[in-house]
């Protein structure tokens, strides 16, 4: 990636904070959009298209992109809308709650989409950088 500079640190800052609003967007949509009712699998499936979104877009970045942008979509804008805390604490209390079968499947398609949003946005971002 590029080195220091307070144009990165602003870039990985920015990013960032582009990249927690959407996250907490995605649990808050999903909550509206999948009932209330049941929030702690609503809030799974935001946490989940988060992370498989920042998957595609980081994959496109690493096949296509360097500089300044990659700086800022895969350090800040990805970095933070993708998160592996959350997604652990959900499954954690989705198994407590009873709901294990829930929980292992949410696991299985996490990474499942994930790795196959990656190795797309690696293809879509190939294509970009060959012309």
């Amino acid at each position: 990636m590029t080195a220091f500079t307070w144009t990165s640190l602003a870039l990985v800052v920015l990013g960032g904070a582009i990249g927690a609003v959407a996250r907490w967007g995605f649990v808050e949509l999903s909550k509206v959009l999948l009932g209330r009712h049941n929030v702690m699998v609503s809030a799974s499936i935001g946490i989940a298209a988060a992370n498989v979104l920042a998957s595609f877009v980081l994959g496109v970045v690493v096949a296509g992109m360097n500089g300044d942008w990659a700086l800022f979509l895969a350090v800040g804008v990805t970095g933070s809308l993708s998160t592996y805390s959350s997604f652990a604490i959900d499954t954690i209390d989705l198994a407590r709650a009873g709901r294990s079968w829930t929980a292992l499947f949410a696991v299985a398609v996490s990474l499942t989409a994930g790795l196959l949003a990656l190795a797309l946005g690696q293809a879509v971002g190939g294509g970009i950088a060959g012309g």
